[in-house]
């Protein structure tokens, strides 16, 4: 949603067979996208069961004594069927 006052927060989205790796662990091809949300209300949409996420640590910028990072995410669960079924008589 914001930052300020702060630089990093690469974020990386890679093959799934690479999640719960670190980043300079994987190799270039399986990186799809390398981006940094840097404007109000940036985001991106993914596929949780197709790829991976991964995010750099974000630090103060030169000169500033304070600074945030403020996100928002939001996680949708496929609909799934539901059939009612009427009592048996």
């Amino acid at each position: 949603i914001s930052r300020d006052g702060i630089v990093g927060g690469e974020n990386h989205i890679v093959d799934p067979a690479w999640a719960d790796r670190e980043i300079a662990d994987v190799p270039g091809p399986a990186i799809r996208s390398a981006f940094v949300l840097e404007n109000a209300l940036d985001g991106y949409i993914v596929r949780d069961d197709r790829v991976a996420h991964h995010v750099a640590g974000v630090r103060l910028a030169d000169g500033s004594t304070t600074g945030s990072r403020k996100i928002l995410l939001i996680d949708f669960t496929p609909m799934q069927p539901y059939v009612l079924m009427k009592p048996a008589a």
